[in-house]
């Protein structure tokens, strides 16, 4: 019987944003075993309306060793930007998809007359190209400020008007990562593209772990890191026990980190009887202006 994706408004925007927190924290915990892993919470968000988040791909839990950053340039000579003024007065600057001149790009953009801070976050192929914008200083969800004026992004482009852009923004571009290098960010694993797409449109109720593992298997997926919440997930910081082993529980969401490597976001069982169930995980691509797709008799065959 086929379930829905109906959701807490605003949930892919809080997952995406404690996403990359726990991206941040991850990387910054690296050399120091004993730090706990948590995933810190928008102090906006009410506590009965909070949802945990994996690890940015992830996931997307989003999902890598990695956080969002300032490129190094490159060591040969060949640029990974072009940036021309047309004949309208306009900036134009294309990005290829292994963008990494944030900062030369950054003071190229000053002397132009315009404050544009590009950072990087290496993605899955289905979100290599795509720019969002975050306000200058913070790593909060791209919605959080309004685009400025002058200012157009597109696919692995983006366009400013010095005439009429006053802003100071941070431009947050999706690039291919090194080879062999893990996803910092990949769209759901549910996602109608992606290797379990429609999954949760197949059942009733929450989907746990247990199938989850095996459907995951059934399309070639052998490796797993599973992130269990632990403790009270209502509060402003819930921590994250990190393990290959599968807890039992709910699953919260879920995004490959690698081709074959899943990270999966879980409430377990135990915190289940105490704070109630989960949503349905969400099949976003994990893009603040990505639509949620909706289930369909289609999706919910796959399975």
């Amino acid at each position: 019987m086929n379930g829905t994706t109906d959701e807490l408004p605003g949930f892919e925007e809080r997952l995406l944003s404690e996403l990359r927190q726990v991206v941040e924290e991850r990387q910054s915990a690296s050399a120091d075993t004993t730090t706990p892993r948590f995933a810190r919470r928008p102090p906006s968000i009410p506590p009965r309306r909070r949802l945990p988040v994996l690890a940015a791909a992830a996931l997307a839990l989003l999902l890598a060793v990695g956080v969002i950053g300032i490129a190094a340039p490159r060591s040969s000579d060949a640029s990974t930007y072009s940036m021309e003024t047309l004949p309208s007065g306009q900036i134009h600057v294309v990005l290829a998809p292994d963008f990494d001149e944030a900062e030369r790009l950054r003071a190229e953009l000053e002397d132009a007359g315009v404050t544009v801070q590009p950072g990087t976050i290496a993605a899955a192929p289905a979100l290599v190209g795509a720019i969002e914008i975050l306000p200058l200083g913070t790593h909060g969800w791209p919605g959080a400020a309004s685009k400025p004026d002058g200012l157009e992004v597109g696919d692995g482009e983006f366009w400013i008007d010095p005439q009429r852009y006053q802003g100071s923004v941070e431009l947050l571009v999706y690039v291919a990562p090194p080879p062999g290098e893990p996803w910092q960010q990949a769209p759901s694993v549910f996602h109608p593209e992606e290797p379990l797409g429609g999954l949760p449109c197949s059942l009733d109720g929450p989907l746990t772990t247990e199938p989850l593992e095996a459907a995951a298997r059934q399309v070639g997926i052998e490796k797993f890191n599973w992130l269990a919440e632990a403790g009270d997930p209502t509060g402003d910081e819930v921590h994250l026990d990190e393990s290959a082993e599968r807890p039992d529980g709910e699953v919260l969401a879920a995004s490959l980190r690698a081709p074959g490597e899943l990270e999966v976001l879980v409430r377990p069982t135990a915190l289940v009887e105490r704070f109630g169930h989960v949503g349905p995980p969400s099949m976003s691509l994990n893009l603040h202006d990505a639509e949620q797709p909706v289930c369909t008799p289609q999706l919910a065959a796959r399975w």
